[in-house]
């Protein structure tokens, strides 16, 4: 699918979080699948923290008469804390690759961060900007897979969200504690992460530098913009509402479920959540479509993908059959999340 971006998306600058997220103890193979269920879903409490530091970080930009370049003192200390997080990814970088390489990136970081220091405006355009560019210096030379084009296309897309503050925040991120259950407790809030990271990692299938990763973070967010451009703002604000009441009463078992399914139909297959949100759907048969069109890949993914293997308990990954198993259970759970949700719902148009 072509990045494309119509009028409205989501905005924020918090630094916290990369998607990456670390494989599976070896040892979790030797737990009854109870204990890999509970172990699994001590990540998600763990992400309470990140959350709670995202919705602080919004309420600050979303005050009556910030804009995008008011001056604010914590955007100030993201930025040190984006600065030195970089300093450490590329001093471990040193021997890895090329000693001229590794230092001239380095005096390009400490150009960058010279012009901060200096600034006496240290703004949300400002942060935005230098994520961007830090993701860029992180990737030794002979890895980049970003063209110049593409780095002024972000741009492009970076200053076309600014024109949407703040109702949809972009969310500058660099630590491996994210996962899955933040992109969805963050659902509907107006949030989006955009991964800074110092290392490769592994995302879809695929090992991405932090320039590939930075903008596949980007292309994530131009994908769900078509559901807040196109009126589904509303909607997408009460099923995360309905998921943050429903979630606490459910089962470990059924929280993992719903989590992973949840989190590939409105991250990794953003517009099918658009079909799910319609009015009159029958879930059902969507859900088995949906189903039908995505285990296979989904198969694969939880098979070499560090990421979706990591959220997935050793004893459901034993055998392509009991793979499916859990895939098969993981979207009855959402059909059943998501008819509850519209049966709570007043008929309305969008």
């Amino acid at each position: 699918m072509e990045k494309r971006f119509t009028s409205a998306l989501w905005i924020l600058t918090a630094f916290w979080g990369q998607v990456a997220v670390s494989g599976l103890d070896c040892s979790q193979a030797l737990l009854t699948r109870d204990q890999q269920i509970e172990q699994l879903s001590q990540k998600y409490r763990a992400g309470e923290s990140l959350v709670g530091e995202a919705h602080q970080y919004s309420e600050i930009l979303r005050q009556p008469g910030v804009t995008v370049d008011t001056p604010l003192k914590e955007l100030r200390e993201l930025a040190g804390r984006l600065f030195e997080f970089a300093r450490r990814g590329l001093a471990a970088q040193v021997g890895k690759y090329g000693a001229y390489d590794v230092n001239s990136r380095s005096e390009a970081l400490g150009e960058l961060e010279r012009k901060w220091i200096h600034s006496d405006s240290v703004s949300y355009r400002l942060v935005l900007d230098h994520a961007l560019r830090v993701s860029t210096i992180l990737t030794p030379r002979e890895k980049r897979k970003i063209r110049e084009i593409d780095i002024k296309l972000n741009q492009n897309y970076i200053s076309q969200f600014l024109g949407v503050f703040p109702n949809v925040l972009l969310l500058p991120t660099f630590s491996d504690s994210i996962g899955l259950t933040t992109f969805n407790r963050l659902l509907g809030e107006g949030i989006f992460p955009l991964g800074v990271v110092a290392d490769p990692t592994e995302v879809d299938g695929e090992v991405f530098f932090p320039d590939k990763f930075f903008d596949h973070d980007i292309f994530h967010a131009i994908e769900m913009e078509y559901a807040y451009g196109n009126g589904y703002a509303p909607r997408l604000k009460e099923l995360g509402v309905f998921y943050r009441e429903l979630h606490p009463k459910l089962s470990s078992e059924k929280k993992l479920l719903l989590d992973f399914s949840l989190f590939y139909a409105s991250h990794e297959q953003s517009l099918s959540i658009v079909d799910f949100l319609d009015d009159g759907q029958d879930v059902v048969k969507t859900i088995e479509s949906f189903h039908r069109d995505n285990t296979e890949t989904l198969m694969k993914q939880i098979k070499i993908d560090d990421f979706y293997g990591a959220w997935v308990p050793a004893s459901y990954k034993e055998s392509d059959h009991s793979v499916a198993e859990f895939i098969t259970r993981s979207f009855n759970e959402l059909s059943i999340f998501l008819e509850k949700f519209q049966s709570r719902l007043l008929p309305q148009g969008h």
